[in-house]
């Protein structure tokens, strides 16, 4: 009997170690799985990082070739542009150059006609006086010659077409002066000039434009000779002054002021036309952004302007608007170099 028991308790024994074996492996495959399972989210969280840090990065040098390449587009555009004003100035200033010649021979000749008509006007003046003692047949003769080519109306018709012709000659020797100072490209070299002057001539250049619908109002203030590229801060005067002209519906008013302040001057140009709406204020800049319609505007003007002012002169350009009201920019330049 006691053999017989001994038997039986060994298989419940086998049948115990085996259960704890199995319980102990099956904690250790727990734990080696929650263990697995911990590095495994370690790694995933990793590479999800690197994931970000590397998409992160890529978005960055994505961003700076996007910059680079609006900055070389910017950059390749002004070039052009500035090219074009460059060929544009010096074919002016040949044009200005060839008219001008021929306007002297045209003053002059009409300042030597005029002294002919009043020696004329002289001599037929004596020969009414030698003429008026002769017979009456003669006189009548000679008074109906003197209406048929009505010589009372030229003489008294000749001083006003040549003081006329004078005054027109005067005035396209001032437009080509003023085209010859406007185009002063010079090669991109600074020089001591006259602010009123750039601005006199470019308001001649953009007569056409500012005639027929505004008024230019003129408010200069004395003024030192500044350092400058006359010939580049007048396209920067050229574009803001046809924004304003074109900013004004029907007819308004320009203004032009013109203040010294401490080491720098300030040019000031209102216009009364439909101002700029608050969310266009801080792009208008940018380069080509334009408010203007399609095809009438390539958003370069004000920021070739703004590169003119900022970045070559070493000034600064502001703007202030109302919509319904007005638009005013003002150009700071310093009056020495920089």
């Amino acid at each position: 009997m006691r053999f017989f028991s001994i038997k039986s308790e060994v298989p419940g024994f086998i049948v115990s170690v085996l259960v704890l074996l199995v319980v102990v492996f099956v904690g250790r495959l727990i734990l080696h799985q929650k263990s697995d399972q911990l590095k495994l989210k370690e790694i995933n969280e990793g590479l999800e990082q690197r994931v970000q840090e590397r998409t992160s990065e890529l978005s960055d040098r994505n961003a700076e070739l996007q910059r680079a390449y609006d900055d070389l587009k910017v950059a390749q555009t002004q070039l052009l542009q500035q090219d074009k004003m460059a060929s544009v100035g010096q074919l002016a200033a040949g044009v200005a150059h060839e008219i001008n010649n021929p306007i002297g021979f045209i003053i002059s000749n009409l300042a030597s006609l005029g002294k002919y008509v009043e020696k004329l006007s002289a001599y037929l003046d004596a020969d009414e006086k030698l003429l008026s003692g002769c017979d009456p047949a003669t006189r009548v003769i000679l008074a109906q010659e003197r209406q048929t080519y009505k010589i009372d109306r030229i003489r008294k018709d000749l001083p006003d077409l040549i003081a006329e012709s004078s005054e027109g000659a005067q005035r396209v020797r001032k437009i080509v002066q003023d085209l010859k100072s406007f185009s002063r490209v010079d090669g991109g070299e600074f020089a001591s000039a006259d602010i009123h002057e750039g601005l006199e001539s470019t308001l001649s250049i953009a007569a056409n434009e500012l005639k027929y619908k505004t008024n230019v109002v003129r408010d200069y203030g004395q003024l030192p000779l500044v350092w400058c590229n006359l010939g580049q801060l007048n396209q920067v005067f050229l574009n803001i002054l046809v924004n304003a002209a074109h900013a004004i519906a029907e007819h308004g008013e320009i203004r032009l002021t013109t203040r010294k302040e401490d080491g720098s001057v300030r040019i000031s140009i209102s216009d009364t036309g439909r101002g700029i709406a608050p969310e266009h204020l801080q792009r208008i800049f940018d380069p080509f952004f334009t408010t203007k319609e399609v095809g009438k505007g390539t958003g370069l003007g004000l920021a070739i302007a703004y590169d003119i002012v900022v970045n070559k002169h070493g000034g600064r350009i502001d703007v202030q608007s109302k919509v319904g009201i007005g638009t005013t920019f003002t150009l700071t330049l310093p009056v020495a170099r920089t």
